[in-house]
């Protein structure tokens, strides 16, 4: 098209806010996907070691320069699930929270903000919040 319709000045604000957010948004999603799979291939070798699932989670999370978070209660989870951890996924500067968690048939997953939901993903961000917080206090 050779003409560009006229618009109002905050309407082109907000295309091109939300066209740089979906873009944002498509990277993220991009940086966390390599971790997660990297992730979940570690945990499906921990899981044919016959480890516990809390040594499994540390382990494999350990291993690829996350962070360990906290385990909850696996009712309290929107997935059905045996067991359940919250985690932290850095993708160089970048972090998310993520959660791991036992399936009933004993298959370890990982999912993320886009399946578990705003409530539990803030939750556990509030929560490495804190801890890294806490940590750089004592550091000082």
């Amino acid at each position: 098209m050779w003409f560009r319709p006229v618009t109002d000045s905050d309407e082109r604000t907000q295309q091109a806010a939300s066209a740089a957010s979906a873009n944002q948004e498509d990277d993220w999603n991009f940086n966390f996907a390599l971790e997660r799979a990297e992730l979940e291939i570690i945990l499906s070798g921990k899981q044919s070691d016959k480890l516990d699932f809390l040594t499994a989670v540390r382990s494999a999370v350990g291993s690829t320069g996350n962070n360990f978070l906290f385990s909850m209660p696996a009712d309290r989870f929107p997935i059905e699930a045996r067991n359940v951890a919250a985690i932290e996924v850095t993708s160089g500067d970048l972090s998310c929270a993520h959660y791991v968690f036992e399936t009933l048939d004993g298959a370890y997953q990982v999912a993320g903000p886009e399946e578990i939901g705003q409530d539990l993903t803030a939750f556990a961000t509030n929560f490495s919040d804190i801890l890294n917080a806490l940590n750089s206090s004592n550091l000082h």
